[in-house]
């Protein structure tokens, strides 16, 4: 199993192939994706910006009406009609621009694949890029970790292919997830996860890493904001992109050192599990006192989730010299991390509008 890639069972040639060509490997792959994929094998595709014709009629931009577009020469304005589409396309300088505007994989094949010849000539050099803006675009935690993975290890990604097997839940990769299945006992938390997609029910399908057994929970398309990768100042110490039998474990089993410019009264993530056999999760709080030690340093942490009477409200844990330490208040505690202005809001999203109560 490839964490962070994904899960691979019983691969061909055409698997060992696509494995050289990027950070993951499909489950199984029976032929070239490229050499049958048609715009029926997306059908349904879209995202939630809405069909293609809305984004252009919102741009100004419509089929049977003027199109603006700039050249060398200045701005212009061309006429389409449907017999001179294709005309008008090629005589186009930035056919990338046209492109761009298509927001499914159906859109994008039509155009690039099965339009008229010197079309698809133009079209083959920016058909790349616009499966991996498409792929950004309907999983974006899922785009970093395989960017992120594809740069450790120095391959190069045919996104179009990895968009087909996503598509078709072929791949898995290891992230984060926040407010684990919306339960109270989660609140204000990120717990790792083996995520893949189900095309059926246009979901997210999370299988979390735990010393129990956990159901899978499906998490919606437009829940996509609750993943994210491992955080870019841990990815140093964590190693995310090491896996077994590289290495004994997986990241989330490891434990941060330092105090990553830890301040008064910033936000930060503690690493903290309940259960011995279980990997860490990050868990919100902020800080409200730091006593520097030798190698380490003693912080204490509100969580304002809690009431300031809860048991949970205030912790005080020794950090930053990477020995994980029995809690005050159950369980165990790793490191800790100081988080940023963009990643205290996206947690703000998070913040329940009650006082958490137990």
């Amino acid at each position: 199993m490839g964490l962070g890639g994904s899960h691979c069972c019983k691969p061909n040639d055409r698997c060992k192939e696509l494995s050289r060509d990027s950070a993951w490997v499909p489950r199984s792959l029976s032929s070239d994706p490229d050499a049958k994929l048609s715009p029926r094998d997306f059908r349904g595709e879209s995202f939630d910006d809405g069909p293609s014709l809305k984004r252009m009629k919102r741009s100004r931009v419509h089929p049977h009406s003027s199109l603006p577009c700039s050249s060398f020469f200045g701005s212009v304005s061309v006429s389409i009609l449907p017999e001179q589409a294709s005309n008008v396309v090629l005589a186009l300088p930035l056919l990338g621009d046209i492109v761009s505007y298509l927001d499914g994989p159906q859109d994008v094949i039509h155009m690039c694949r099965t339009s008229a010849k010197w079309i698809v000539e133009d079209a083959a050099m920016i058909y790349a890029q616009q499966w991996k803006r498409l792929y950004a675009l309907k999983w974006p935690a899922f785009f970093e970790a395989e960017c992120y993975l594809a740069q450790k290890r120095q391959m190069k990604v045919n996104w179009h292919s990895v968009y087909f097997h996503t598509l078709h839940g072929s791949c898995e990769f290891l992230v984060e997830v926040f407010n684990r299945e919306k339960k109270m006992g989660f609140a204000m938390s990120c717990m790792s996860a083996r995520v893949s997609w189900d095309r059926s029910g246009n979901a997210y399908v999370a299988h979390y890493q735990s010393a129990s057994p956990v159901l899978p929970e499906l998490i919606p398309s437009g829940e996509r904001d609750r993943l994210r990768f491992c955080p870019g100042s841990a990815r140093q110490q964590l190693y995310p992109e090491l896996i077994p039998p590289e290495a004994p474990d997986n990241y989330p089993y490891r434990i941060l050192r330092g105090l990553d410019n830890l301040q008064v009264g910033q936000g930060c993530e503690l690493q903290w599990k309940m259960q011995m056999g279980s990997p860490f999760g990050w868990w919100y709080g902020t800080v409200e006192c730091i006593e520097r030690l030798s190698n380490a340093a003693t912080v204490t942490m509100i969580f304002e989730h809690f009431p300031p009477t809860s048991r949970w409200y205030r912790l005080r844990v020794i950090v930053g010299d990477g020995v994980m330490r029995r809690c005050a208040i159950g369980g165990h505690h790793g490191g800790i991390r100081a988080v940023s202005q963009v990643e205290k809001q996206q947690w703000m999203k998070f913040k329940p509008k009650e006082a958490v109560i137990f």
